[in-house]
């Protein structure tokens, strides 16, 4: 859903990425800075 909402704002080069694909489970994982790290460094792998 997210990535129609980009395209129909006229973004075109994206690359989403889910929290759950490093492990993260919604609404359980905490948002220490580690966890944080995690996350940032599976997007910045995407670009």
């Amino acid at each position: 859903m997210i990535e129609n909402t980009l395209k129909l704002a006229g973004f075109t080069n994206f690359h989403p990425i889910r929290v759950t694909d490093p492990g993260f489970v919604k609404g359980k994982s905490d948002t220490s800075e580690s966890s944080i790290r995690k996350v940032a460094e599976a997007a910045y792998s995407r670009l």
